[in-house]
């Protein structure tokens, strides 16, 4: 009866199959969480910095040397590479690839973050930090786009600064937060998780101590978002928190080329350096693709090992107690007894109803000849073709009569007969 039952829940999982009839095929896919930030690094250096450096020189000059960022900052940083035509046409396509491959780094670093929970590495509170800061700093990434979106109007004056320059320098200042959040979340993750303590090199490099380089590093791209953020604020309200003068612009321009140094350019010479000389001691995430076999996910997530076999013990244990369930209503008719078992669940009372009813049907089939169609009686002398319900219902008669089952009679024949039989007793 188990087997039985196993059967019929492989036909309904076959029936709304994505794949059916498909063999369980299992990929494992390599990722390199490390070169996976390289890629991106070199998509922002290559595909936005490059291409807009090129285009602003040869066809924008002049912005160069005279643009809303110098009247409204006292000079010229990097977004005067992003901001003016053509540079402006070109630059979303290339910062869109360089954001999708951002993405996966942050989806292969979250996964990695959860393996070292799972293995007890990861404390569950850092797990939560850590994981809340690399959201801030996709959310970061992704409000950053904006600035191909909305261009500052260069009027050429010193009038006032109008909405333009607010939403266009808005995800600028948003994006060196989640720079200092970056910076911060990575030194805490391999700090935290053991991963420093894994690598050799990273814990001291010919008796130096490496990861104390990472500590200072990290407080002093915080110093300098510290002091460029208000800077800036201060530039677009034209200097109205304190004044400003040419040795202020000059020390500004210094600490931002710095900064975009520390952010863009170290965490690109690092990658560099771990996958040519480390690259075997660093971790590799696999994923793994699998499609099984009449079935689908269908948008659940799969989770951890431990999830998947908790998931499969529940199902076994479902399974049972199905089979259970359909042993004793067997076993009621099989005794001529009038009682019905409770049903384990009773939400699917209305289908054992439907089961006690087809069972009841089998019961008058083989205990009663006027009720049993002549095709289940005859079929197989005359080669009638079976149905599935009826080939159902015929296979558990046959294999209650090989187990030697009395089938109670509930034809209206048979009970006029046990009337008059007890009238005769009495």
């Amino acid at each position: 009866m188990d087997q039985e039952i196993r059967d019929e829940e492989k036909k309904r999982m076959c029936s709304t199959a994505c794949f059916p009839d498909n063999p369980e095929l299992d990929e494992n896919i390599p990722i390199g969480v490390e070169c996976l930030r390289f890629t991106a690094y070199m998509c922002w250096w290559i595909g936005v910095v490059g291409i807009g450096i090129i285009l602003t020189k040869i066809y924008r000059p002049e912005k160069e040397r005279d643009s809303i960022l110098i009247r409204a900052f006292g000079y010229n940083n990097i977004c005067v590479y992003f901001d003016f035509p053509p540079a402006s046409y070109v630059l979303p396509m290339t910062y869109a690839v360089t954001l999708v491959i951002l993405m996966f780094w942050f989806l292969a670093f979250h996964l990695r973050m959860r393996r070292k929970l799972s293995e007890g590495e990861l404390s569950e509170r850092m797990f939560n930090l850590l994981r809340g800061m690399k959201l801030f700093e996709m959310l970061t990434f992704i409000i950053f786009s904006t600035i191909f979106a909305v261009n500052p109007d260069d009027t050429g004056t010193d009038e006032d600064f109008n909405e333009r320059l607010y939403i266009h320098v808005a995800p600028w200042f948003l994006l060196q937060i989640g720079l200092v959040s970056l910076t911060w979340s990575s030194c805490l993750y391999g700090h935290y998780s053991g991963y420093w303590d894994e690598c050799e090199f990273l814990t001291e490099f010919r008796g130096f101590p490496v990861r104390w380089i990472a500590w200072v590093y990290c407080v002093l791209v915080g110093v300098i978002a510290m002091l460029k953020i208000p800077q800036g604020i201060n530039g677009i309200m034209q200097s109205a928190a304190w004044p400003t003068n040419a040795e202020y612009f000059k020390a500004a321009r210094t600490f931002d080329w710095i900064f975009f140094v520390l952010v863009a350019g170290v965490p690109l010479f690092k990658s560099l350096l771990f996958l040519t000389y480390y690259k075997a001691d660093l971790h590799v995430l696999v994923i793994t693709l699998r499609v099984r076999h009449g079935g689908s996910l269908r948008g659940r997530s799969v989770g951890r090992p431990a999830d998947v076999e908790n998931k499969m013990t529940r199902d076994e244990a479902r399974l049972g107690k199905r089979a259970e369930t359909k042993e004793a209503e067997m076993d009621v008719i099989t005794k001529g007894s009038s009682a019905t078992p409770r049903a384990s669940n009773p939400r699917a009372s209305e289908k054992n109803v439907g089961e006690r009813e087809a069972l009841g049907k089998l019961a008058r089939a083989v205990s009663d000849p006027l009720h049993t169609p002549s095709h289940l009686l005859e079929g197989r002398s005359r080669g009638a073709t079976f149905s599935t319900a009826d080939a159902d219902l015929f296979s558990r008669s046959e294999g209650a009569r090989s187990r030697g089952a009395k089938f109670t009679d509930f034809s209206d024949g048979a009970k006029d007969t046990k009337d008059a039989k007890e009238e005769e007793n009495i």
